[in-house]
């Protein structure tokens, strides 16, 4: 919801498109949203830090630019597990 209490949504190439212009260093990403409020990121860069920097801020911006509090990170160095299945960079976990 944005600051006015209206339900808004985020198209996740709008996400997508956030992360990827944030840091040209970046090599991979996966993005599990765990909750309406609560961002899991994993990196592949070989500057974690100043990526994780970069991110942040870039979603920042999409934030505002709906108006919309911007919602907790936690980043993890490298990717998880993917065993057999298709690589979704964006996923969005049941809750």
């Amino acid at each position: 919801k944005n600051k006015a209490g209206e339900e808004i949504k985020i198209f996740p190439d709008f996400v997508r498109r956030a992360i990827v212009k944030a840091d040209d260093q970046l090599l991979h990403y996966i993005v599990e949203q765990q909750s309406p409020t609560h961002f899991q990121i994993y990196l592949d860069s070989p500057d974690f830090d100043k990526t994780k920097v970069a991110i942040t801020n870039s979603l920042h911006q999409l934030w505002a630019v709906y108006d919309i509090p911007p919602p907790t990170y936690q980043f993890e160095q490298g990717l998880p597990p993917l065993g057999t299945n298709k690589l979704r960079r964006l996923r969005r976990l049941k809750f």
